[in-house]
């Protein structure tokens, strides 16, 4: 199948043949459909203007890389709306924040991806004073060298609070608000995921190491990283090939420890109101 509108058109009808909540999902609920323009972040309008004009036509939900001095264009076609969801929105100014407002499209925040490729933050803090609704993400596996969202939340709640010399800046709070019930919220899942519900007083949350921030992700990283800094230095085989082996005896440890520790207990935490992001319904 070529991956033109015709294809997608045909992907929808076949694949994703069910519309829940204005989105087109998969038999079993689980995937739903949307497209991912290419044209906004490249600046070419001539591409992403008839994507977005197919992702309406077709009802499918729409994701776009605002990068710097974007918005402004956006607005002035009136392209964004409550079905685009909008990535990183840098150097966003006031005028293009109350844009966002005014159209209703969710931005998803990534800044762990940004620091990675160097980039300066999307400004969290402005957008979410504004009101501008929020989420947090990893941008995509490519980008961003963890899919932990632990790892995101606490990344993001660090750079802002270094950004603005402010340790109330962004809380612990807001960044577990963010990642759960509010990107629930724009998945139009609200009711589905994103929050913890009381049972009995307690949740039972499984707090092994495995399931949350796996030893071997973050030994190969450690490891790929310490590699790329040597390669780029030297060209000696020999040090290469010494990188190699010393990467491959941190995953033999990580991963024994992970073995080792997959037996553990999982933690038992008491629920109260104060320790829950949850909104009365």
């Amino acid at each position: 199948m070529t991956l033109d509108q015709e294809g997608v058109r045909q992907m929808k009808n076949d694949d994703f043949p069910h519309q829940v909540d204005g989105a087109w999902m998969t038999e079993d609920g689980l995937w739903s459909l949307g497209i991912a323009t290419r044209g906004v972040e490249l600046g070419k309008p001539e591409i992403w203007e008839p994507e977005f004009a197919f992702a309406r036509e077709e009802g499918l939900s729409i994701t776009a890389h605002l990068m710097e001095g974007q918005i402004a264009d956006l607005k002035a076609k009136k392209a964004l709306g409550p079905d685009v969801f909008s990535i990183h929105a840098l150097s966003a100014s006031d005028d293009d924040i109350a844009y966002l407002l005014e159209a209703g499209s969710p931005v998803c925040i990534a800044t762990p991806a940004l620091a990675r490729s160097g980039h300066h933050p999307s400004p969290v803090s402005k957008l979410m004073k504004a009101g501008v609704p929020l989420c947090l993400s990893v941008d995509s596996t490519a980008g961003c060298d963890t899919a932990d969202m632990f790892a995101v939340m606490r990344i993001t709640m660090i750079v802002e609070r270094l950004l603005h010399e402010d340790a109330g800046v962004y809380s612990n709070r807001d960044a577990i608000r963010h990642t759960t019930i509010e990107a629930a919220r724009f998945l139009e899942m609200e009711g589905e995921i994103g929050r913890l519900i009381e049972r009995h007083g307690v949740a039972h949350i499984d707090a092994r190491p495995h399931r949350v921030a796996p030893p071997i992700d973050q030994a190969l990283q450690v490891g790929v990283a310490r590699l790329d800094a040597e390669i780029a230095e030297h060209t000696d085989s020999s040090l290469r090939l010494h990188s190699l082996l010393a990467i491959l005896l941190i995953a033999v440890a990580a991963v024994q420890l992970s073995r080792g520790r997959a037996a553990g207990p999982a933690t038992t935490l008491p629920v109260s109101p104060l320790s829950l992001p949850a909104r009365p319904r």
